[in-house]
């Protein structure tokens, strides 16, 4: 007869600790609880748990505390046991505490921007995701998605306005560059996409059709574009006013003056994007750096060489969003102009 093989999960709340010791053996100290559990579906049951109490804190159950239960089914027969803590209920709450920030402090504004992070959210989860699972046109997936991610964090957030309409079009074309850049770099670097281990499982686990450098390309582009819009925007405002306060000047003097204010932004802009990298792999980066090797070989390491080329070709598309949105923005508002408007008429008189 053929063994038959099912895992479900549930969840419940611990009800009672039962018992509580602590072990040492082989210079390890172990924390053991047996727990009271009651399932969603009103049924109680005790379930063993243990930690090795190393360096690092571990998880100690106390009474009401959610758990995650893992159903393991075998030939009809059901075998429970402890996965992990339930933690979407505090996730929750942070996500209202989110809204209700954004809300009072940005108004309508920040409402708009919290119903495009939810679009997002939902074009991700239920278009991305499921393409990239049946596709291996994985490069453009991504870019569509960059560019329809872009376009509803932009027009949400910001109105159907000009000013967006010429923001977006500057992301679009820096994205574009981007996408040049960020081919160059991968190859040039010889970059695989195998930098994580997640990479690896997708390919091992049913997904050999995925083409794995394109979605590392796919990725730092998605990366990117979030602040990508903010710096298009910020840029675009500056020649809107600048406009609106001296409606003669031309095209370049908009260009000059805004660009001399986009400078004073790029420095900054980088170092956050570096950090906000850095960080995510902090410890990958703290891993690899404990290795004996030297420096060179450290840096030479697909994982390590990954996280440089995506900080690096953020860095460069912030920097060519600056002057793209700058230039974009100056022509399309002097040309507008009532000044440039006359002077093209006598020009052609």
């Amino acid at each position: 007869m053929e063994e038959t093989y099912q895992e479900n999960f549930t969840t419940g709340k611990v009800l009672k600790i039962f018992k509580e010791d602590y072990s040492t053996g082989q210079g390890i100290t172990t924390i053991t609880q047996d727990l009271l559990i009651l399932r969603d579906d009103g049924t109680q049951m005790t379930l063993p748990y243990s930690a090795a109490l190393t360096t690092q804190e571990v998880h100690q159950y106390q009474p009401k505390d959610r758990v995650v239960l893992q159903e393991t089914v075998v030939n009809g027969e059901s075998h429970f046991t402890l996965f992990e803590p339930y933690r979407l209920d505090g996730m929750l709450t942070l996500g209202i505490l989110l809204v209700v920030i954004a809300i009072v402090i940005g108004g309508k504004r920040g409402a708009s921007s919290i119903v495009g992070l939810i679009m997002s959210l939902g074009i991700i989860s239920y278009w991305v995701l499921p393409q990239l699972t049946h596709s291996s046109h994985t490069l453009l997936i991504t870019m569509i998605a960059a560019m329809i991610l872009s376009f509803l964090t932009m027009y949400v957030g910001h109105g159907f306005n000009k000013k967006t309409t010429l923001s977006f079009l500057s992301t679009i074309l820096t994205l574009g560059l981007a996408f040049l850049l960020g081919n160059f770099a991968i190859d040039h670097t010889s970059l695989l996409g195998l930098g994580t281990e997640s990479s690896i499982d997708l390919t091992l686990g049913g997904f050999p059709q995925l083409n794995l450098k394109g979605l590392l390309l796919g990725s730092m582009l998605l990366a990117t574009v979030g602040i990508l819009d903010d710096v298009t925007i910020g840029q675009t405002a500056i020649v809107h006013e600048l406009h609106e306060t001296n409606k003669r000047l031309s095209a370049m003097e908009l260009f000059k003056k805004s660009l001399n204010v986009g400078r004073e932004h790029i420095a900054s802009l980088i170092n956050t994007l570096m950090i906000v990298y850095l960080g995510t792999a902090l410890p990958l980066i703290l891993m690899i750096s404990s290795s004996p090797n030297p420096l060179w070989v450290i840096l030479n390491n697909e994982p390590i060489a990954e996280e440089i080329v995506r900080s690096l070709l953020g860095s460069m598309a912030l920097i060519l969003a600056v002057p793209i949105a700058s230039a974009i923005a100056a022509r399309s508002y002097a040309t507008a102009s009532p000044e440039s408007k006359r002077k093209e008429q006598r020009a052609i008189n």
